[in-house]
C-alpha cells in the first residue's frame, strides 16, 4: 500500500482539529490540571503565568458514532507519550488552533516615555516631565516595549514546540508501520525562524488551512 507523504505538522493538526483525538480519547482535564498546576518553580510554570501557553481541553460529550482514523490515534498516542508536559499541551494547542507559537518576529526592544500628554504650545503630545520645585526638569519616566525576557520566553515556547514536532517525526520514522495510511514528512518548520536573514516581519502564529486527509 502506498502511503501519502504528510508533514508531521499537518497531521498534528489534523490529529486535533479534525479528527479530535484529544477528546474522543478522552484525554481529561484533569491531566492537564495536573501539568498547569506547575507545582516547583520551573520555567513551565513561569511561562504559564506569563500567558506564554495554555490548552483548555474541550470535554464535552462526542456522539457514540464517533470513530478515531487509526493514524491520528497513533499521532495522538505518540504526543501523549512525549516525556515534557509543555510539549503536550503545546502541541495540542496549536493542533487545534492550526496554529504556530508566536515568536515576536516584529518585536524590537525599545526604551519610550510612560505617558505622553497633550501640549496646548507646541499643539502635539510630548513627554511627561517630572520637575522640582524650582521647576527644573529632573526626569522624564520611561517603560520598556518588547523587554529581552518576553521575546526570550515567546522563542522558548516557540523552540520547545519545534522540537516537540521533531521528535514526534523520529517517533514515525523509526516506526513506520505505527501509520497505516500516511508517511511522515518534516517538520518544515522552521528551527530558529528569529536567526535567519530573511526572517517575516508579520506574526507567525495567524491560522492556517488543516489538513484534511
Amino acid at each position: 500500500m502506498v502511503k501519502t507523504a504528510v508533514d508531521i505538522e499537518d497531521l498534528v493538526i489534523w490529529t486535533y482539529q479534525a479528527q479530535r483525538a484529544d477528546v474522543i480519547e478522552g484525554w481529561s482535564d484533569s491531566r492537564e490540571g495536573d501539568w498547569l498546576a506547575g507545582g516547583n518553580r520551573t520555567i513551565e510554570a513561569v511561562l504559564i503565568e506569563r500567558g506564554a501557553i495554555g490548552c483548555e481541553i474541550d470535554t464535552s460529550p462526542v456522539p457514540a458514532s464517533s470513530r478515531l482514523h487509526p493514524d491520528a490515534e497513533a499521532i495522538h498516542e505518540a504526543v501523549t507519550g512525549l516525556g515534557s508536559r509543555i510539549e503536550i499541551g503545546l502541541l495540542i494547542q496549536h493542533g487545534r488552533a492550526g496554529t504556530r507559537p508566536d515568536w515576536l518576529p516584529a518585536a524590537r526592544t525599545r526604551i519610550v516615555p510612560a505617558e505622553m500628554r497633550w501640549s496646548r504650545r507646541h499643539r502635539e503630545y510630548r513627554p511627561r516631565i517630572e520637575y522640582d520645585r524650582n521647576r527644573n526638569p529632573v526626569c522624564c519616566p520611561v517603560r520598556i516595549v518588547d523587554h529581552p525576557q518576553k521575546i526570550e520566553a515567546a522563542r522558548t515556547v516557540y523552540a520547545i514546540w519545534r522540537e516537540a514536532l521533531a521528535d514526534l517525526a523520529e517517533v514515525f520514522r523509526l516506526h513506520p508501520a505505527r501509520l497505516r495510511d500516511h508517511a511522515v514528512a518534516g517538520p518544515r518548520a522552521p528551527a530558529r525562524p528569529w536567526e535567519a536573514a530573511s526572517a517575516p516581519a508579520g506574526r507567525d502564529a495567524m491560522p492556517r488551512r488543516a489538513y484534511g486527509g
